[in-house]
């Protein structure tokens, strides 16, 4: 059975871990290619004629598409600023796909929307935590175009991450637009031993990543040399009773999966958390049990899976072709005050570009900047199209 529960909870997305897509490499050290994208409340200035988000999120793109490393280095993308407005814990952290599953990457750059605050210090410290039980190389690019603004000291914490662990480290910083702070960033790349970059528009910026990609290519090669096999080992198989979670259809954002009875929020730290269902295999395989699935602070409850069965959840959509507006959120119908994203029953943005917002069926309401639009009733499976 599949209920939709009605009672949100406070979302604060941390660290959310795609464990499904963390390969093992075996005897050989991969490298490790971490982008982190500033997507505060001043990306929004303008640039060239456009947005700086707007450029960045360009650039991302083209360059994930473009660089063309080995089929096994991962990358991960980490932001921060895109959720709230003023929460210095609003970091995000997409962890690594291999190279050839980049494009798994580019709903996720699309959806950005600048919000807030600038904590790049336990940014890099976040991502540093992914890193310290990895050898070979890693690789950290930095998108800012700003100074820390939550009283963290990010250089500190740059030159920490090159002592500290094992695997080398190397953090470029691209300052994008640079009003001040600029003596932070760079203290920050070269603490890191890595290169900073001042640009002024999309086009410089695009210049920098292609500078970078070739520190990067040559990373990659050195980490991916052959090496001698390891020793040959006896293999145990061990069957375990597991059934799959189907979301068809899903694209645009990631499901956190957790066991059913835990009282925590659903997250990568829960002692319940089962995983991820992405866009894409838009399924989750999993011991038999029952689970709950979150979609920001809105959660489905009670997904029964039975072993070597798929579960299939019917999930809806909005859409609104002809999207004019830059962002507008869409919460619960029955949730109280305004609807934004710090608000009880918040399940998401739709943002210009993309149109649309995969949800649970319910019946929602979404707060356009000069209109309040109630009683939008999605049933399972779904699609409701609205007119702006």
């Amino acid at each position: 059975m599949v209920r939709t529960n009605k009672t949100a909870l406070r979302l604060w997305i941390g660290a959310a871990f795609v464990s499904g897509l963390l390969i093992s490499l075996g005897a050989g050290a991969a490298t490790r290619v971490e982008i982190i994208l500033d997507a505060s409340g001043s990306m929004w200035g303008q640039v060239g004629g456009e947005a700086k988000i707007t450029a960045a999120k360009r650039v991302v793109h083209d360059w994930l598409a473009n660089v063309k490393l080995s089929a096994d280095t991962q990358l991960g993308l980490t932001v921060y600023g895109h959720r709230s407005k003023a929460d210095c814990r609003d970091i995000e952290h997409f962890p690594p796909v291999t190279y050839d599953q980049h494009a798994l990457l580019f709903p996720f750059v699309a959806m950005l929307s600048p919000k807030g605050k600038t904590p790049i210090a336990d940014t890099l410290t976040l991502v540093g935590e992914t890193l310290k039980k990895e050898e070979g190389q890693a690789s950290i690019l930095l998108v800012s175009d700003g100074m820390e603004s939550c009283g963290g000291d990010p250089c500190g914490v740059a030159r920490r991450l090159r002592e500290q662990y094992d695997i080398n480290i190397t953090i470029h910083v691209v300052g994008f637009n640079i009003t001040e702070g600029q003596d932070q960033l760079q203290c920050i790349a070269r603490e890191g031993g890595g290169k900073y970059f001042n640009v002024a528009n999309g086009q410089e910026l695009a210049a920098a990543f292609e500078d970078v990609k070739a520190e990067l290519i040559k990373a990659d090669m050195a980490a991916n040399q052959p090496v001698a096999p390891p020793p040959k080992v006896k293999t145990v198989h061990i069957s375990m009773e597991r059934g799959t979670i189907e979301l068809p259809g899903l694209r645009g954002r990631i499901i956190d999966v957790c066991r059913t009875g835990a009282l925590q929020e659903c997250t990568s730290s829960s002692p319940a958390y089962a995983g991820n269902i992405l866009p894409g295999p838009n399924a989750l395989s999993v011991p038999a049990g029952t689970y709950r699935l979150k979609f920001d602070n809105v959660y489905v409850e009670d997904v029964d899976v039975k072993a070597g069965q798929p579960t299939v959840v019917k999930i809806g959509v909005i859409n609104i072709p002809n999207f004019r507006d830059v962002v507008v959120p869409v919460c619960q119908e029955n949730s109280t005050g305004e609807c934004n994203s710090s608000s009880t029953g918040y399940v998401g943005d739709i943002i210009s570009g993309t149109n649309f917002l995969v949800v649970p069926p319910g019946t929602y309401k979404i707060q356009f900047p000069n209109q309040l639009i109630e009683n939008i009733t999605v049933e399972p499976g779904q699609t409701v199209e609205l007119d702006q």
